[in-house]
Formats: C-alpha cells, structure tokens, sequence
C-alpha cells in the first residue's frame, strides 16, 4: 500500500543509534527463536536482512573454523575522523556529520562534497538529495549542485526521475530538473516498471489509487482503494475488500479473488486467501498451492515457507526442496543469499544451501545474513566475521565496524574515531 512519507529531513545517525537499537532487536529475537515461534501465523516474512551490530576484532577462531588467508579485511583510510554520524558507501560515496552539516566523502576519505548541508541522503543514479534552509536540490558525484535547491522537500531518484514537493503537493522531475508530473498530486511513489502509484484530492481511503507514466498521463484511472508498485508488468490492485492484478493498460488479467497479494518476484506472487498463503504466476495460476501459514518472496529460485511451527523451502514449481524442520519465527530463517540460508534449530544457528545440506555448522549462538559475501556469527561470547566457507575473515586490531559493508567497504571506530575498513574478497556483481 502507498505510505505516508515523512517530510522532515532525514539524519539517518547510525553511529549515535546504531548499537542501542540492534542490542534491543538482538536480546528479542534470539529470545523468540529459543522459544519456538510466536509470529503471527498469517504475516508475510520479511525478507530485509538485519542490520549490523559492533564486531570486534579481538575475537578467537572456533574449532569449525579456520581463519581465512585468501580473503581479509584491511585498513582502507586510517581511523582519524571525528564525524558525530556516517552513512554507507553508496556509487563510491558516503554522506558524514560534522557539527548538523552534512556533506559526503570518498572511499580514500577525501571530502568530494562540502560538509555544508542541512540534510543529505545517498546518492541514487549519480545524484543525491541535499537540504539548506528547508529547500531541497541534487549534487552529482563531483560535488557540483546539478539541480538547484528549489523544492520543498525530494527524495532519491528511481528509473531516472525523483518525487519533489511543493508547499503542499507532489510531482516528477528529471535528472536534468525538468518536471515531467506536475506537482498535482496529495501523494506519490517512486517509478517502478515505468508507471509510478499516485493518489489526487486526498482520496486514498476511497478509489484513490491510479498510476501515471514519465509524461505525466493519468494512464490507470484513481479507481482503486489499494494498490502495489508495478513489477513484471503488473500491479496488484484492490477493489472493495479484494485483490486482483492489472496490466499497464489498466486491464485486469488476474481477478479479485484474493484477500492480500504482493508484488511478483522472479515470476511469482504471494498471494493470502481464505487466511493461507500460496503463489501464482503471471498467468494467475495457482504454482505453489495455497496451503501455507507463512510465505516470503522468492529468492535465488527458492522461498522460506512456513506449516505448523516449523520452516521449509518451496522451489518455483511449488515442491518442497528443503523439509520443514527449523523452528523460530520469522527472524530465525533467512531467504538464500549468496547461495546460503541462515536457519535455526534447537535454539542455534548455521547456514545450508540450496540443496539442505548443512554447510556451515549449526553451532552458533546468533548469526545474520550474509552481505557481500560475508555473515557475522557469535559464539560463546566471541563476535567475529565468516565468508561463505566457514572460514574466520581477520578485522585489523583494535577496529570496531559499525556498519556494514556496502561496495566492499563498512566504517569502523578505532580509540574515538572513524576509520575506512575494505573487504578484499568483496567481488561486484
């Protein structure tokens, strides 16, 4: 469903946040995984991988793990900055705080963007969003201001156009500033498969969802009271208490039959009826059988799914690929992700591939997802980095990484202050 954005610029602090909030999130799930899963049996998984935690480097190999000589993490730009926040390194380039100005730096720590702005965000397309005394504009990766700081509020670009606000409504611009959506809309979406979701005189409780295309046509009538971002050609759509899917043209090729839908991934839809999940294909045939407590998107050919308290995975053809035998809720299993799945059994963690087997030990007391390449585990009281082996990654001593890594490199805190840390076997898609 189309949300309420906020329109106060965004701080994004991690370092002041970062660790209080993932303590918390931490100290709950691994207590909700112990004790068998307490979810909502009719909830969609969320398939967003945790965010990080502090890994120290001070941390010993256990005995299922070797320490990797092939692949480490290094020193990139020497800890010496005193920011009060930094975001991740996005198209080569990181937003910092220093004294509430924002600006944005490299990763060998040059500054590329004054550190002059009221707010900032990541760079999208080659252009991120940047606010000075309440008005908003873009700079381009060299630090130019490439549109200038004239809108009430903007937010990052997606296939090629940005929302922007007036005092009161929203529109479309260009990466070259021309508006092509006049700001005639109440709310909006970014663009997603060429059409974005807009809602017009504040109708979005009663048929006040339509879409228009990059030049500003109303192609899909506000004739609906739900609607999802396009995806493969097709948006889900509600009408009365049911849910069905158009096309582009506004043609209704899957009918509203479904009490909940979601976008289609990887040629497939979750779709919820009669209180259980299941998935169809373009075509709206029912291909995994709608049978299931808990269902996630597809994700490298396979999708978590749920019966009873224990956790499975269905293949595209609606087989069960990997036998229901993990336990938790819906935090405990991870989608596959670099050919792995986070999975807990008995209140432990590892790691299984495709096929079910178990690759890295189901021995640890927490694990997250693996991100580029690399997942952080905890063990007896120990924290540390594995790649997709198993194998133990070195963090340079007295480093403590505060995020994660994004384009092979994460921020980390050495005696009060920021350094650059790289992952030297992070390899870009």
């Amino acid at each position: 469903m189309l949300k309420q954005l906020n329109k106060k610029p965004a701080k994004y602090i991690i370092s002041r946040i970062i660790v209080a909030l993932i303590v918390v999130a931490l100290m709950i799930a691994c207590a909700a995984c112990s004790a068998g899963d307490s979810s909502n049996g009719n909830s969609v998984v969320s398939s967003n991988p945790d965010v990080s935690t502090p890994i120290e480097s001070e941390s010993t190999a256990t005995e299922n793990a070797a320490v990797s000589n092939q692949s480490n993490i290094v020193v990139a730009v020497e800890a010496m900055f005193d920011y009060s926040s930094v975001g991740n390194f996005i198209e080569g380039l990181a937003w910092v705080e220093k004294g509430n100005r924002y600006g944005f730096i490299d990763t060998s720590g040059n500054v590329v963007v004054p550190i002059e702005y009221n707010g900032a965000h990541d760079f999208s397309g080659g252009l991120a969003w940047v606010e000075k005394d309440n008005m908003y504009g873009f700079v381009d990766v060299n630090g130019n201001i490439a549109i200038p700081l004239e809108f009430y509020y903007a937010y990052d670009f997606r296939e090629g156009f940005a929302r922007v606000s007036d005092e009161a409504k929203i529109g479309f611009i260009d990466t070259s500033g021309n508006v092509v959506v006049p700001a005639e809309y109440d709310k909006a979406q970014d663009f997603s498969d060429g059409l974005a979701m807009v809602i017009k005189d504040g109708r979005g409780a009663v048929d006040g969802y339509g879409f228009v295309d990059s030049s500003g046509n109303l192609v899909i009538s506000m004739g609906y009271t739900g609607a999802h971002d396009f995806s493969e050609g097709l948006s889900g759509v509600k009408k009365g208490q049911k849910w069905g899917f158009v096309d582009k043209r506004g043609n209704v090729v899957i009918s509203f039959e479904y009490d909940m839908v979601f976008p289609f991934v990887e040629s497939l839809a979750m779709v919820r009826k009669d209180g259980a999940w299941g998935f169809i294909d373009t075509s709206g045939n029912v291909v995994v059988p709608i049978e299931y407590d808990e269902v996630d998107n597809f994700s490298e050919g396979y999708a978590r799914a749920k019966m009873g308290n224990k956790w499975g995975f269905i293949d595209t053809s609606g087989n069960v690929a990997i036998p229901f035998e993990y336990s938790g809720n819906s935090t405990c299993v991870g989608a596959f992700s670099n050919g792995l799945s986070r999975v807990n059994k008995d209140g432990k963690y590892g790691f299984i591939d495709t096929s079910g087997n178990v690759v890295i030990p189901i021995e640890y007391n927490d694990a997250r997802w693996f991100n580029e390449g690399l997942a952080k585990v905890y063990k007896d009281g120990e924290s540390f980095f594995i790649d997709t082996n198993g194998n133990i990654v070195d963090i340079p001593p007295g480093y403590i990484i505060q995020s994660d890594f994004s384009d092979g490199y994460a921020w980390a805190i050495k005696d009060g202050k920021w350094g650059i840390l790289q992952y030297t076997g992070y390899k870009a898609d």
